[in-house]
């Protein structure tokens, strides 16, 4: 920021500043901005948790790590490379928007020439929970928790790492 007095006369105002070849702008005190820049923004959804980011150097612009949102702008034409991770107990689900057509956790645009905006879905990691009751006798026993009732249903989907209890009970006799 530059302020000068309209009282004053004869001010000069001396900036110095480079443009390097792939529009970036600088100072003595580090980069300041780029020229053209085209700006990526990424949005996280989902019933899970990770994150997005992009190892592409301050060189080209702009480097990404999103938890959960972020934008991030690029220089004109340059290479931007996103890799979606899942936090332990999920799982990534998928790409919205610019990286819609993507079938794996990465996304890269060539020669950057637009703005983009980007979803990455991550959602819960489930197990499956199976009660295998011996065979003798079984049809005397019930084992029964948070969603098993064996006798009609002995598998149930849990959320990655929930703690579950079971109870087996023995019929009168048994």
């Amino acid at each position: 920021l530059v302020r000068i007095d309209s009282n004053q006369t004869n001010q000069e105002v001396v900036a110095n500043f480079e443009v390097d070849v792939a529009g970036i702008v600088r100072t003595a005190g580090g980069v300041i901005g780029a020229l053209n820049a085209k700006t990526v923004t990424v949005n996280v959804s989902g019933e899970g948790q990770g994150k997005v980011w992009s190892n592409v150097s301050r060189l080209t612009g702009g480097m990404i790590s999103c938890e959960p949102d972020c934008q991030q702008d690029f220089t004109f034409l340059s290479s931007v490379y996103l890799q979606a991770i899942p936090d332990p107990g999920s799982y990534f689900a998928g790409w919205d928007g610019d990286c819609s057509n993507r079938a794996t956790n990465t996304c890269d645009f060539l020669f950057l020439a637009e703005h983009k905006n980007v979803g990455a879905r991550f959602e819960l990691d489930t197990r499956r929970l199976t009660v295998n009751k011996s065979p003798s006798n079984s049809a005397n026993v019930t084992v029964s928790g948070q969603g098993v009732n064996c006798g009609t249903d002995c598998e149930e989907d849990y959320v990655y790492n929930s703690l579950i209890s079971l109870t087996a009970t023995a019929e009168p006799g048994f």
